[in-house]
This record gives structure tokens, sequence and C-alpha cells, in this order.
């Protein structure tokens, strides 16, 4: 039975209907075949939590596969995805996505985790998936009309909640750091931009960002 070499720590479970043929020798198989996949799941460490409700068409050879459309759950956020993946000792990506609809209560929930700030909305985005597994690049962006952030604003721990609008933001994640390479909103009336990075590697997340406020109605933060 041919069994590819695939990278360690990487668990696959779900179900697919399968259809596949194999030729060649048994010093050097070749196999050739589809397979459809009903509410599979991928976990691995780079992808720092498990892929869930993976359903679709993908064709698979000796050297990788390939998919016109996968549908696939990151937390409550469901996305579109189509493209490759070339050599399974590697598992080398090559994917686009959509993100429909993109949970920011869920995704910065994850990200923000004792924090004390937290965003609430729901938004759409879309970017790409490439490199090795070990080495995964995500480069995306992420749109929100209207949401609210709550932020602590005491020692003591006591927060306020601030409604903002037209929330756009591009970020790449790679070597467990998120890369947030342009951010923007409205709030009160206020341009904000911001850029900075999220390092995912330390217990709790460390984060190092800058940010510039133009605009501000304080009037509006009054009300």
């Amino acid at each position: 039975v041919w069994v590819p070499d695939m990278p360690k720590e990487l668990n696959f479970a779900g179900k697919a209907d399968l259809n596949a043929s194999l030729s060649g020798s048994t010093a050097a198989p070749i196999i050739k075949g589809s397979a459809q996949l009903v509410n599979a799941s991928f976990e691995h460490p780079s992808v720092l939590r498990p892929i869930e409700k993976i359903n679709g068409r993908i064709e698979f050879n000796n050297d990788g596969l390939s998919s016109n459309g996968l549908t696939a759950f990151w937390g409550t956020s469901k996305a579109n995805v189509t493209g490759s993946l070339k050599d399974w000792a590697k598992f080398i990506s090559n994917f686009k996505f959509t993100v429909a609809p993109l949970d920011i209560t869920d995704a910065a929930g994850f990200f923000l985790k004792d924090s004390g700030y937290e965003f609430l909305g729901v938004g759409t985005g879309n970017g790409t998936v490439t490199g090795a597994l070990e080495k995964i690049k995500v480069d995306c962006t992420a749109k929100v009309d209207v949401g609210t952030v709550t932020a602590v604003i005491t020692e003591g721990g006591e927060s306020m909640k601030f409604p903002y609008k037209n929330l756009f933001a591009r970020a790449i994640y790679s070597d467990s750091a998120l890369n947030v390479a342009s951010a923007s909103l409205k709030l009160f009336e206020g341009d904000i931009t911001a850029k900075g990075k999220a390092s995912l590697a330390t217990e709790p997340i460390t984060f190092d960002f800058d940010a510039n406020i133009n605009g501000l109605q304080t009037q509006e933060f009054l009300r």
C-alpha cells in the first residue's frame, strides 16, 4: 500500500469517498485519484488550532493534491479555498481563500486572549497560504463595516466599549508571528491607523504596535 511521508504532528480526521488507481511497480507505485471530503479536519501546530468541517473534492497523486473548491472553518469563520499542495513530505501549499463570514469576535478573541481587549464584529476576508507546512505563510486582508471594541481603561480592570466602523487590515502570519502591515478604522469620527506585531510563540502573547489618531471628535467620545 502506498503511503506518502508526511510532516510530524500532522493529524487528519473525517470521512472521504475515494476513487483511485494504482499502477507501476511495488518499488515505484504510481497513484492517481480523487476524494470527496466530508466534515474532515486538519491539525498541526503551524495552523494554531484545528481547521474543521472541510468539505469538497480534491484530486491527488504521488506529488500532491489540488482542489477547485473546498469549504472549511477556522474557529467560526468560513473559508472557500482553491489551490494545490506539492511534496507530501514538506506539505508545500499554494492556496487562495475567501472568508465569509469572517467572525472577528472569534478570531480576535483567539489572538487577544487575556489581553483585556475584545473586538466584536462580522466581516469578510481573503488571502493566500503559501510555503512548506513548518514555515507556512498566510497573507490576508480583513474588512468589517461596523463593530465594537472593548478596552480596559483602569488598573482595576474597568473597561469601556467603543463603536467602530470601516475596519480594514492586512496581516501576514509566519514564523509564529502575526505582522499587521496596515490597519485602519473609524472611531468617534476620527481616523485610526496602526501597524505592528504580535508574537504568538510566547505565553501570554506579546504585542508591539504603533497607532496614529486623526480628527477624533471628543463630543462623540463623551456621549
